[in-house]
């Protein structure tokens, strides 16, 4: 595996709020709090609450949400706000 980092992609239908690489992304689903970590295995799910990580300057983020879906695939992560359930 060439990269073994994340890469996030966070966008509604209308506009890109954020693309670059992270060190973490955690998130709650119906199982509870989670995290992504660099080398996680590939998922998808439906996410709700809030979404956190740390960019790679360290600086932590957060976006509150009500419902969106998270794909994980190959060190990418790629999340959809807005998504009705």
């Amino acid at each position: 595996m060439k990269n073994q980092g994340l890469y996030l992609n966070v966008r509604t239908r209308e506009e890109l709020i954020y693309d670059g690489p992270v060190k973490s992304i955690s998130s709650f689903n119906d199982k509870g709090v989670f995290d992504v970590l660099p080398q996680h295995a590939n998922f998808i799910s439906l996410i709700k609450k809030f979404l956190a990580f740390r960019d790679q300057g360290g600086q932590k983020r957060e976006i509150r949400l009500n419902s969106a879906i998270m794909r994980v695939y190959q060190g990418k992560v790629n999340v959809f706000l807005g998504v009705k359930r």
